[in-house]
């Protein structure tokens, strides 16, 4: 059983926390969430459909009830109980589903406010959606919930700093308030941040309920995704999040008609992003250099090799190092034909090569030497088994 007591609300004029107990068979722990913004407009129900959708994640990998002391939506939990529970039976291939229950289930109609919000990392999904819902667009959000690392990993706190200062000065940029939400909620779980994040960076949207009654949650994949994939975790967290919202609070997917290519050219016209570009997942690299990106890591090539195609890569010469990329460039272009039928971004993105700039010869010599050091890991793994 998990159990979720003594919720407690600390209100400042322009902060506020939030605390409970959870009880996970037996072994207790403090969940925290601290917010730049008053709770004043979060209602208790809020509190309680945050701290449930948190540790959704939780019960299926521990196969346990769930027990939230305090009121649940209505909505929200027809939707939990009745659409996404099925779907996550079958990614988290369990037999039995956990029971979610409360002290009392409620329904609250009343909005305080038509705001609408969508979280910023600087990356390409991030700002392909703003790109299309700037008219709409009231706050933006940047979420502590895990993405950065643990809290006990020693370079989490520097790496959420070095994107924190940046997504503050792009969003200053686009002249819109930025909301924060800082949690461990990312503790209570042992499974990768990809594989729930959806869950833990929504947990942190209700909060928002009273100053915004939509929220833009940014998919990272497209709607044909079934038709190339098996369902998963990556189809769990993208096209599932609908089922998260509540009266007070609608959730929506946003950019699921585009593809990767289609977002980096919307992104390749923003001003903001030429300045504040941020797709990394070396960030401990990019901060060695002085850099927002690495420039050499799988998001920054397929990034830069896109920008490029596309006529747009000069406009980003301040995020990115042009000497690493163009050193790497053809290595990264074999890697995309050794993946392409394991991976549909970039098999696009391979695709894209060969139409517009052609495959020259030495990507194929670069590709037997990728071949080979695959086969040698394979004869490795196969050895020490």
């Amino acid at each position: 059983m998990i159990k979720v007591s003594d919720i407690c609300v600390h209100n400042q004029d322009s902060t506020g926390s939030i605390s409970a107990t959870v009880d996970v068979n037996g072994k207790l722990k403090t969940l925290y969430f601290e917010t730049n913004f008053s709770l004043k407009m979060t209602s208790e129900i809020d509190i309680s459909n945050t701290l449930l959708i948190g540790l959704l994640p939780l019960s299926f990998e521990k196969q346990c009830d769930i027990y939230i002391e305090g009121s649940i939506d209505e909505k929200l939990r027809k939707e939990i109980v009745n659409e996404l529970f099925p779907v996550m039976q079958q990614v988290y291939k369990i037999s039995q589903l956990p029971q979610i229950s409360f002290l009392k289930n409620e329904s609250v109609n009343s909005v305080s406010s038509a705001g609408v919000a969508t979280g910023l990392s600087c990356g390409v999904d991030s700002f392909a959606t703003i790109n299309q819902m700037r008219s709409e667009l009231t706050h933006l959000t940047f979420f502590d919930a895990g993405s950065h690392g643990k809290g006990s990993y020693s370079q989490a706190a520097l790496i959420r700093n070095h994107r924190y200062n940046n997504v503050k000065k792009a969003a200053d940029e686009l002249q819109l308030p930025l909301l924060t939400v800082n949690t461990n909620l990312s503790d209570f779980t042992s499974a990768k941040f990809q594989d729930n994040h959806a869950f833990l960076q929504i947990s942190c949207a209700h909060l928002l309920s009273g100053l915004i009654n939509t929220y833009y949650y940014s998919s990272g994949q497209n709607d044909d995704y079934l038709s190339k994939h098996p369902l998963d975790f990556i189809y769990l967290n993208n096209f599932m999040v609908h089922h998260l919202s509540s009266y007070r609070l609608k959730v929506i997917a946003s950019l699921t008609k585009w593809g990767r290519i289609e977002r980096t050219k919307m992104v390749s016209v923003m001003k903001t992003a030429h300045m504040h570009l941020d797709v990394c997942v070396d960030t401990e690299t990019a901060m060695q250099n002085g850099l927002i990106n690495c420039s050499k890591c799988h998001k920054c090539m397929r990034t830069q090799l896109t920008l490029q195609l596309l006529n747009e890569y000069e406009e980003f010469d301040h995020v990115f190092d042009s000497k690493v990329f163009e050193s790497e460039r053809d290595k990264f272009i074999a890697y995309l034909i050794l993946t392409k039928r394991e991976d549909v971004l970039n098999a696009e993105l391979f695709d894209l090569v060969k139409e517009l700039d052609g495959i020259e010869f030495k990507v194929y010599y670069l590709l037997m030497h990728l071949k080979w050091a695959k086969l040698k890991k394979k004869i490795k793994r196969m050895l020490v088994a």
